[in-house]
């Protein structure tokens, strides 16, 4: 994506560019981590993101993921709390990299200010959704609801485990219980590296409360 295409350039254009690095990174890249005692906001201009954390146990936990045109970093520290998170590239990515100095400057600008908390503020809401739908419904309604939302027009799903695994909080053992149970039931079959949904009238049933909860996002 060119910069002058982004959502965030009519916010920067007027101010020396020059102040603020534009960067690439590989995937798997760490892009700032928890240690960082920067607020180290970026702008994502290309490929994908996660924030993580650690928990007391070791447990990595999944905050947030974010796809271009989004702001990320130590997002928290701007309100007044610190997550202690992590950033990594999901893809290749370019993005924005914004001075401290360089942020706060910019944040004394209504517009920009309010173009920011916009962004943010939006992306909070469905992270809420996303961890109040973890305490709302079984890991058998979570995964059914996720087949069905991802399948394409041949009811195909790409089965990529340990990104259903650490985006719902379900450990590999559960997992697989689950969806071999699918299996033995023949609600699905095995094609591959993808499942093909036979009985999406079931997932339907299984997912129903949850379809209804997620019924204008995604998970």
């Amino acid at each position: 994506m060119d910069l002058k295409d982004s959502y965030i350039y009519e916010f920067i254009k007027e101010r020396n560019i020059g102040d603020i690095s534009l960067k690439s990174c590989k995937k798997g890249s760490v892009i700032t981590d928890g240690a960082d005692d920067r607020i180290h906001v970026i702008f994502l201009l290309e490929g994908a993101i996660k924030v993580v954390t650690t928990s007391i146990e070791g447990k990595q936990i999944l905050i947030d993921e974010v796809c271009e045109n989004s702001f990320s970093g130590h997002i928290s520290k701007v309100r007044g709390q610190n997550f202690f998170a992590t950033v990594i590239a999901k893809t290749n990515c370019i993005y924005l990299d914004f001075p401290d100095k360089v942020f706060d400057e910019l944040m004394k600008n209504q517009d920009f200010a309010c173009f920011f908390y916009k962004s943010t503020s939006d992306r909070v809401y469905l992270m809420y959704r996303k961890l109040l739908a973890k305490e709302l419904f079984s890991q058998e309604e979570m995964i059914a609801y996720y087949l069905l939302s991802k399948a394409d027009k041949e009811d195909l799903v790409a089965l990529s485990k340990y990104y259903i695994c650490e985006a719902m909080g379900i450990s590999r053992r559960n997992f697989y219980n689950i969806i071999n149970r699918f299996y033995k039931n023949g609600w699905v079959k095995k094609e591959g590296m993808c499942v093909r949904i036979i009985r999406g009238d079931e997932l339907e049933r299984v997912s129903n409360r949850m379809r209804w909860f997620f019924a204008e996002s995604s998970i």
